[in-house]
Formats: structure tokens, C-alpha cells, sequence
């Protein structure tokens, strides 16, 4: 059986989980079409898009959309998300569901709160109060309900089971972006401040694939 041709579109930018799902596609040595469009170019294709948005994945004359169910796809040609769940997987799965889940949230929470250049002055106002409520609200109590849960599998140092699935690297990448700067008003050490946040952190650092990965895509905010 032929591999599908794969094709991933996206914004042009190296923070947030689409990161993730090329790390997924690298590390299993998947190859795939890079597509990434400027937001002026997105801005003229939304209205094609399934739900207005990118990433979307196209696999041959098929299209797939929203980064959770795009991430799931790919983790299951790789490995990182079990192919066929049997009893004993099911939870498992939610458990790397849950990281997923939580981790699309906080990005949508994080792009509903970023000022653009066609808004008007009260808009950017609107939206620098929400970025602020962000930072000094969500974000702490999401890195403390997310240290709680890598709590459970502390032992292994991944997220979900004994080795590195899909969650470890939705997690990785959104800690990532946390550090990168581009949340305005994250106090420092914050993320420093959730041992097991932090513990994580520095394992998936230090994994060969993601070394290579991030020594040949460097940072771009989004």
C-alpha cells in the first residue's frame, strides 16, 4: 500500500502546536509538503478553509481539518497514538486526549488575545486586558492543573505510559511558546515554578530528535 501524500498548510510561524504536529511528522520520518502562508495569504484563502482556519492537512484529494484531529492522524502513522485501541489502551487514550485537549484550549485562548494590525485602537485595548487576565489568571492555574497531572507518571518523565507519545509533544511545544515570549506579562519563572511542568520540559529538551528539530527550525513568533 502507497503512503498518502501528505501536505500540511499552516501560518508561517514556529510557536504553538502546529509545531508539534511537524515534530510528530520529522521524528517518524514522514515526508510531507511544508505549506506554510503569511496571515495576508490566509486572509484570502479563509473563506475556502474548513472552519475558517489552518492548520488543515491534506492527505491525497482529501482534507482534514483542526490541529487535535490532525495531530491524532499523524501520531498514529508514527507510532505516538495507538493505532488500534484495545481495552486496555482506553485510558491511555484519554489521558493523552486530556494533555491535547487542554493544550488546544489554552492556544485558542492565546490567539483570541493577540492584538492585529486591522483592529482599531479599542479593540488592541479589548485584547491587551484579555492577554493580561491570561497571564496573571489562566495561565498559573493551568500550569498548576498540568503539573498535577504529569504528577501521575512521574516516574517515566513522559506524559502519558513510558514512552513519548503525541501529548509530550503538544506539551512541549506549548511550554515552549510560554518561555519564547510571545505571551506578554508571563511572570518569570512561572513555568520554572511547576517541578514537574519543568522536569518535563527539560527531558523532552534534551531528546535527540527534538535537538536536531530545533537546531534546524529556529523560532518564529507567531
Amino acid at each position: 500500500m502507497m503512503s498518502p501524500k501528505l501536505t500540511l498548510v499552516s501560518l508561517d510561524s514556529t510557536c504553538g502546536l502546529t509545531d508539534a504536529i511537524r515534530m510528530c511528522l520529522f521524528m517518524g520520518d514522514v515526508k510531507y509538503n511544508d505549506d506554510r502562508v503569511s496571515w495576508d495569504a490566509f486572509e484570502r484563502m479563509k473563506e475556502d478553509l474548513p472552519f475558517q482556519e489552518v492548520p488543515i492537512l491534506k492527505i491525497d484529494d482529501e482534507v482534514l481539518s483542526t490541529p487535535g484531529a490532525i495531530a491524532r492522524f499523524v501520531a498514529r502513522l508514527v507510532k505516538f497514538y495507538p493505532v488500534e485501541i484495545a481495552k486496555d489502551d482506553m485510558m491511555s487514550c484519554a489521558c493523552i486526549d486530556e494533555i491535547m485537549e487542554a493544550c488546544v484550549d489554552l492556544s485558542r485562548r492565546i490567539h483570541m488575545s493577540m492584538a492585529r494590525r486591522d483592529q482599531d485602537d479599542d479593540e488592541r485595548k479589548r485584547r491587551a486586558c484579555m492577554r493580561e487576565h491570561l497571564a496573571k489568571h489562566v495561565l498559573p492555574r493551568w500550569l498548576n492543573d498540568i503539573d498535577q497531572i504529569l504528577e501521575r507518571n512521574e516516574e517515566s518523565g513522559f506524559a502519558v505510559g513510558n514512552c513519548m507519545t503525541i501529548a509530550d509533544l503538544f506539551l512541549y511545544c506549548m511550554i515552549q511558546l510560554l518561555r519564547h515570549g510571545d505571551v506578554d506579562n508571563v511572570p518569570k519563572g512561572l513555568v520554572e515554578r511547576c517541578e514537574n511542568v519543568h522536569r518535563h520540559w527539560k527531558i523532552m529538551s534534551k531528546e535527540p530528535k527534538i535537538v536536531e528539530w530545533t537546531k534546524n527550525h529556529p523560532s518564529k513568533p507567531m
